[in-house]
């Protein structure tokens, strides 16, 4: 499967992306991957968005995946940015790219 193959190449044995891909279809592969670490229903902050997102990488720009989890509508933010709640339903890659 395409997936596994692209992110067998982005993952450290724990299960952490280790680079973010400069390739936007390895990079949604990624985001998507990481959306699926944050419980849907649950609401977050900021901060907790934040420590999620670090849990699941071993580089330092969280702030660019956190943008990229919005961008996508893996993650749904209020205007205000104070609350974020992952997609009920997270977005294929396909859908991303359409």
């Amino acid at each position: 499967m395409e997936e596994d193959t692209i992110l067998r190449g982005l993952i450290d044995a724990e299960g952490r992306i280790v680079r973010y891909a400069s390739k936007f279809k390895k990079r949604m592969y990624a985001t998507v991957y990481i959306a699926g670490k944050f419980e849907p229903g649950r609401v977050y902050t900021e901060q907790e968005v934040n420590a999620v997102i670090r849990a699941w990488i071993a580089f330092a720009d969280y702030v660019l995946v956190r943008r990229d989890l919005v961008d996508t509508g893996c993650l749904i933010r209020t205007p205000d940015g104070r609350e974020y709640r992952r997609a009920q339903t997270l977005p294929s890659v396909q859908q991303i790219l359409e």
